[in-house]
């Protein structure tokens, strides 16, 4: 059976973060992408308020030109624009003020924190972001050791909250590199992840991996969970409503 997943965390967009360099390079990755599988994907380029400046309209100059590679190329991609917000307190100002893009123009935030964020000041944040009207999706939630290791305060936070979580395709495949990756597993088997994707940044070292996360997915908790973690035949709408 062909998939078609929906990323959700994928950093396509050239010479605006640690992706790809130049429109070539974008193009490669779109191609990549799409042989993978992936038939919507979504653009979070790192976004630091306060940090780095960030102009919305060169990103949505960047997503037309993805666009228009893919209809001259015969790819069936739904391309969108979203980001990757590294919180901060600058960062709630301007998502309070709507000055950031959001996960395909939706309520959904893809959110990122310091690796040593502890329980209370990401708690805080999810308040405030909650508060301003947006929906939490916090980003590769595998990177943050305070938080991964307390899976009870976490499905506390689920409980809660209205919060998503999203793990990255690497954190399932290269089990040498992550000392979370059983932690992770307990986490999937008690439903606690919402998403994985593959936080692409090239075609090589961070490459789209969503077909092998699938079926590693599949072989542990069977085709329907490893569908709805990859958004697998799902069209964004059931993303923007989820």
């Amino acid at each position: 059976m062909s998939h078609a997943f929906i990323d959700i965390h994928h950093h396509f967009l050239y010479g605006v973060d640690d992706g790809p360099k130049s429109c070539l390079e974008m193009f490669n990755m779109l191609k990549a992408a799409y042989e993978d599988g992936v038939r919507t994907i979504i653009a979070t380029p790192h976004i630091a308020p306060g940090i780095k400046p960030f102009k919305v309209e060169l990103l949505k100059s960047k997503i037309e030109e993805a666009r228009l590679y893919c209809e001259a190329n015969g790819y069936d991609l739904d391309i969108h624009l979203g980001s990757e917000i590294f919180y901060n307190d600058y960062a709630e100002r301007l998502l309070i003020e709507r000055k950031i893009p959001t996960l395909a123009g939706s309520s959904k935030v893809l959110l990122e924190f310091p690796e040593k964020i502890g329980y209370d000041e990401l708690e805080r944040a999810l308040q405030t972001t909650l508060r301003s009207g947006l929906i939490p999706v916090l980003a590769h939630i595998e990177r943050y050791n305070k938080i991964i290791f307390s899976p009870r305060k976490l499905a506390q936070l689920k409980e809660k909250y209205q919060v998503y979580l999203q793990i990255d395709t690497d954190c399932l495949l290269c089990e040498r590199k992550y000392v979370t990756t059983r932690v992770m597993i307990q986490l999937l088997k008690n439903g606690i992840i919402d998403f994985v994707s593959s936080d692409a940044h090239d075609t090589e070292g961070r490459k789209c991996n969503l077909t092998c996360a699938h079926a590693k997915l599949a072989s542990m908790f069977g085709e329907g969970y490893a569908d709805q973690l990859t958004c697998n035949h799902c069209t964004i709408q059931d993303f923007l409503i989820a």
